[in-house]
């Protein structure tokens, strides 16, 4: 088996796997469920290529929907390279109060890297 670098200090975070749908809105619920954000909460959305990153926040300038998905605008999705239909992870850390999303291609890159068969890229 793998060994990672170091064991992880907090096992307090949540992880699911979820669909983005057309408009941006993800799926599965239960990753704001963990954190306690409900329809209106307010947050704030960074984006890079590698993920993007869920605050709450007082004064954020974007909420959790009426039906109490998150929605990533369109930039943020194209920022991503997430299209209708594609999965993406959602670890929530509610100690931090924040969710990260990290799209498919990017978990398979971390993968790699502790991978138990060198020189096959991964495959295996």
């Amino acid at each position: 088996m793998a060994r990672l670098a170091r064991r992880p200090d907090d096992s307090s975070s949540y992880y699911v796997v979820t669909a983005v749908d057309a408009r941006g809105r993800l799926a599965d619920r239960s990753g704001l469920q963990a954190l306690a954000w409900t329809s209106g909460h307010l947050i704030t959305i960074e984006v890079s290529p590698a993920m993007a990153i869920v605050r709450g926040s007082a004064d954020g300038p974007h909420a959790i929907t009426r039906q109490g998905h998150l929605r990533l605008r369109a930039s943020a999705r194209h920022a991503l390279g997430l299209a209708a239909g594609d999965r993406v992870l959602l670890v929530a850390r509610p100690g931090h109060d924040l969710l990260i999303v990290y799209p498919i291609p990017v978990l398979d890159e971390m993968l790699r890297r502790h991978d138990l068969l060198p020189g096959d890229g991964g495959r295996g």
